[in-house]
């Protein structure tokens, strides 16, 4: 169910439809994939108020721009959640930017199921090793950003990340070694790549 905020921006986002067609399709994505958008935006975001920002800007970018909408309307229902999940991430890479913080996305632990709780030292080491990947990776250039995210965390194929990103398969391939490489480099010299 919608809130009344979603419903004004669906209505918003409908206005600028060409036909009834293409508002039902939008409308029927929009309530399909909201939620979906929002968990991965309040990941990064940790606020529930620019999460929803972040999403409502991702569905308006594709409603406005007649070209775009005609694209993102066309795409089975899979290559379409894709595609907005990675238009929401950016969405909250730009809010971040504009606040000045660190997108969490990378700094997230995993769960791990032990019959022992870590002490407070490797806790401790730990936070520290995840927030210097998350500054290296945040040193990257954008699209090698997203293609590390559409690999390391969706856990998509090389095919599927070309399809998403318009890129050849070995591009991809090609793009995901130099990211890591110049990560590793970027580690072995104390975190500067260039120097």
């Amino acid at each position: 169910m919608l809130t009344k905020c979603c419903l004004d921006m669906l209505f918003i986002c409908l206005s600028m439809m060409d036909n009834e067609e293409e508002r039902t399709i939008f409308a029927e994505r929009y309530e399909q994939y909201h939620m979906d958008c929002f968990h991965v935006a309040n990941k990064i975001l940790r606020d529930p108020l620019l999460a929803e920002d972040a999403v409502h800007d991702a569905f308006l970018s594709i409603a406005k721009s007649a070209k775009n909408r005609k694209k993102y309307l066309e795409m089975p229902c899979g290559d379409f959640r894709k595609s907005i999940v990675v238009i929401v991430r950016n969405k909250c890479f730009d809010i971040l930017r504009k606040k000045k913080r660190t997108p969490e996305i990378f700094m997230e632990e995993e769960s791990i199921i032990m019959s022992e709780e870590p002490s407070v030292e490797e806790q401790l080491i730990r936070r520290v090793d995840i927030q210097e990947m998350s500054d290296y990776l945040n040193r990257l250039d954008e699209i090698s950003r997203q293609i590390l995210y559409l690999k390391q965390i969706e856990g998509l194929k090389y095919k599927e990340i070309g399809v998403i990103l318009g890129m050849t398969e070995k591009n991809v391939e090609v793009r995901i070694s130099r990211a890591k490489k110049k990560v590793r480099d970027m580690m072995a010299k104390g975190g500067n790549a260039d120097g």
